[in-house]
């Protein structure tokens, strides 16, 4: 029969053997294999059989893949009355005195642009946005960033509108030739003409010789029916933050 060796005051990784326990027994042969008592760094008290310690195979109790199981977390930066919060898609905005409720999800940039958290909410992804004006899945509230910029998530840059509301705050479309919304070339005539759509309705705003009369008409037409929602103002209200 082979000699017991003593482990009591060896330590093994994080774990320190503190004294012999009870033999574990095997039920097929009944055969004995000595159990020690150790305690590991974090303070938990495990019993450990002699031949695992001695072969390296175990180090802990298991708090390293407790910790390695812990959930992901964004840095975040504090500027004062607002935080930046850094991801490996870019970086987001927030207002400090949000801190506390946002940095208790782990936040990534979709490819729309939108900061959203990988955790459910409802049936949808939790959007940071929405998150922050307390709308859920429930609301046919939409939430405009007033700059147009999806990362600046600070409340005054966010306002709950409908979405007739949210679509007078539109940058402009892909095929839009002209730069301007709502202005294009009419070919047929040789004119520049303007249009607008408010809350569903088509207003034909008229042909110009000049581009810059076409944009005046429109821009004039946006203050009459979009007011605070049109996109001028809108970029106006909210100076954007360099993230």
């Amino acid at each position: 029969m082979s000699r017991l060796i003593d482990l009591t005051g060896q330590v093994y990784g994080k774990i320190t053997v503190l004294c012999r326990g009870e033999d574990y027994i095997q039920i097929s042969n009944g055969k004995k294999s000595a159990k020690w008592v150790c305690q590991c760094e974090c303070g938990n008290i495990v019993e450990v059989l002699g031949a695992t310690l001695r072969a390296g195979l175990k180090t802990s109790c298991g708090c390293d893949r407790d910790r390695h199981k812990k959930r992901k977390q964004n840095v975040f930066e504090n500027c004062g009355a607002y935080m930046i919060g850094h991801t490996p898609m870019g970086d987001f905005i927030i207002d400090t005195e949000d801190y506390a409720k946002v940095e208790k999800y782990f936040w990534y940039i979709g490819n729309d642009g939108y900061v959203r958290s990988g955790r459910r909410y409802g049936k949808k992804v939790l959007l940071l946005h929405r998150f922050i004006l307390g709308l859920n899945d429930h609301d046919s509230l939409c939430t405009d960033h007033i700059n147009h910029n999806r990362s600046d998530n600070r409340k005054q840059n966010l306002r709950a509108v409908s979405e007739k509301e949210n679509k007078m705050n539109h940058p402009i479309y892909a095929n839009n030739k002209s730069g301007v919304a709502g202005v294009w070339w009419d070919s047929c005539r040789k004119k520049w003409a303007a249009s607008i759509n408010e809350k569903g309705a088509y207003h034909y705003l008229g042909r110009f010789d000049s581009f810059d009369d076409a944009v005046a008409a429109r821009k004039a037409a946006e203050e009459r029916y979009f007011g605070e929602y049109s996109y001028d103002n809108s970029i106006a209200a909210v100076p954007r933050i360099a993230v």
